[in-house]
């Protein structure tokens, strides 16, 4: 039930500001993937920019 209640929150905060970028931060395992996956209008940075940087960057990241 508190998953549903995360997501219908961060839903409204996205509508409220669709011409914004918002970050959702927290450590792992805590859920963020979890209920990034249960808000059709968000997008997962990591999948977007990671496969994107050199190598030398993605080790700066690990």
């Amino acid at each position: 039930m508190e998953k549903n209640k995360a997501i219908d929150k961060l839903k409204d905060l996205l509508k409220n500001n669709e011409n914004k970028r918002i970050v959702v931060v927290g450590t792992s395992c805590i859920g963020k993937s979890t209920i990034l996956k249960g808000i059709s209008e968000a997008q997962d940075m990591d999948e977007l920019i990671f496969p994107r940087l050199s190598k030398k960057r993605k080790r700066l990241c690990l």
